[in-house]
């Protein structure tokens, strides 16, 4: 009986799914038994919430490590957020031009900046470039020289290849 407002992305966390609810700024927690409201902020009538310290403005992506560990891009405030499976949530990236799809992998998160047309990958706190962001367009090649426009969504395989929604440019690129 939740009303969900532009759900936006969805990543295993805790016993369930979490939901990036953007319309309402809120995560959500879907479990076999409930939903539930996963940050500060206010919840719907009826719906308990958990406090994890954290309030949204618009999230989007949202990934998850082999630690259990939630990741949110929070695109309007340009950060990451790091929820625990003990509820500790820290800002582990910030400074971002609008985050928006995320992939852990290898130890690495992947992220889709939308607002710098480039996806950067962020391991051990350091933020190195992938490809993309010297400016938005379309050109393929090696990855200092590719460009994407407003890419919103990034995924990662075993072998090291990364895959991106290039969102802007109607294309999906490795």
């Amino acid at each position: 009986q939740s009303l969900f407002q532009t759900p936006w992305a969805l990543a295993p966390f805790l016993e369930g799914w979490a939901v990036s609810d953007t319309g309402n700024a809120a995560l959500r927690l879907v479990t076999a038994d409930a939903v539930q409201t996963i940050n500060a902020a206010p919840a719907e009538e009826g719906l308990s919430a958990n406090d994890y310290g954290v309030t949204f403005t618009y999230p989007t992506g949202l990934a998850a490590d082999e630690a259990g560990s939630l990741y949110a891009a929070d695109t309007h405030q340009g950060k990451i957020v790091k929820i625990s499976p003990d509820g500790t949530a820290v800002t582990f990236a910030s400074g971002l031009n609008d985050p928006m799809g995320l992939c852990w992998s290898g130890g690495a998160l992947y992220v889709a900046e939308t607002g710098a047309s480039r996806i950067v990958r962020i391991a051990e706190g350091k933020v190195s470039a992938v490809a993309g962001g010297s400016a938005a367009g379309l050109q393929d090649g090696a990855a200092d020289r590719a460009l994407f426009c407003e890419p919103q969504a990034v995924a990662a395989d075993s072998s090291g290849a990364v895959y991106v929604a290039d969102t802007g440019n109607s294309a999906i690129r490795r």
